[in-house]
C-alpha cells in the first residue's frame, strides 16, 4: 500500500471516529427547550459517563431525575458536596459563576435520565410541584400570573381545561389534550386549569412556577 492510501485511510479512519464522537455527545445531552425564561438539558448517563454542568444560570438550576441512581457532585468555588437524586425528587441548586456540578450514576449496571433547568430570568424564587395522577384522577392548578414549566416524567395524555374569562365570572375553555413522552417539556399558560389524566398508567410530572 503507498504512502498517500495510508495516509487517506488514516484520515478517513479520524474522520469517521469524530463523526462517531459527535454522534454520541449528541446522544449524551440534548437542549429541548432554549428561550428568554429558561434553557433545558435532557442528559443521558450510561455506566461510566458523567456530564458536567457550568454553573452560568444567574437564578439557579432545577434538577429533576426521571430515574434512580444519579449521583449530583458540586465542586469549584462552592464547597464540594455530593448529593444522590432519585426519580421523583427534584433539586433547587443555585451554581454560581466558576463552580459546577458533575452528574453520573451510583448503579454503575442501569442508564438513567436527569433534566436540568437552567432559570435565565425570574419574578419569584421557583415554586415546584411534584404531581402524580392515577388514572382517570383530575387536578386543579394554576397561577394567575406566571406561566408554569410542565417536565413530564412519564408517558402523558392529559386533558387540560383552562378557566377563561374576568377573574369575577370566570368559565371554562374549550380542552385540549396534552401528550407526551418522558423528559418531554412544555410551558402551560398562566391561570387555573384543570387537568385529567387519559391514560390507564399513573401519570408524573413536574410543574415548576416561577
Amino acid at each position: 500500500m503507498t504512502p498517500a492510501r495510508i495516509t487517506r485511510r488514516i484520515v478517513c479512519g479520524l474522520t469517521a471516529a469524530a463523526i462517531a464522537t459527535q454522534s454520541l455527545l449528541a446522544q449524551h445531552r440534548r437542549v429541548i427547550l432554549d428561550d428568554s425564561r429558561v434553557r433545558v438539558t435532557l442528559v443521558a448517563l450510561a455506566p461510566g459517563q458523567s456530564y458536567v454542568a457550568r454553573g452560568a444560570a444567574p437564578h439557579g438550576s432545577v434538577w429533576v431525575p426521571l430515574d434512580h441512581g444519579v449521583v449530583a457532585h458540586t465542586a469549584g468555588s462552592m464547597a464540594p458536596e455530593e448529593a444522590f437524586i432519585q426519580a421523583g425528587q427534584e433539586l433547587v441548586e443555585t451554581i454560581g459563576a466558576g463552580s459546577n456540578v458533575t452528574f453520573s450514576l451510583n448503579d454503575k449496571a442501569n442508564p438513567a435520565r436527569v433534566v436540568i433547568v437552567d432559570v435565565k430570568s425570574e419574578t419569584q424564587p421557583p415554586t415546584l410541584d411534584s404531581v402524580t395522577l392515577t388514572p382517570g384522577l383530575e387536578m386543579e392548578d394554576g397561577s394567575a400570573r406566571n406561566d408554569t414549566l410542565l417536565i413530564a416524567e412519564s408517558q402523558l395524555q392529559l386533558r387540560d381545561v383552562r378557566d377563561i374569562g374576568d377573574e369575577g365570572s370566570p368559565f371554562r375553555g374549550m380542552p385540549h389534550i396534552i401528550r407526551m413522552e418522558p423528559g418531554d417539556v412544555r410551558w402551560i399558560r398562566h391561570g387555573i386549569h384543570d387537568i385529567k389524566n387519559l391514560l390507564p398508567t399513573p401519570a408524573k410530572f413536574t410543574l415548576i412556577e416561577w
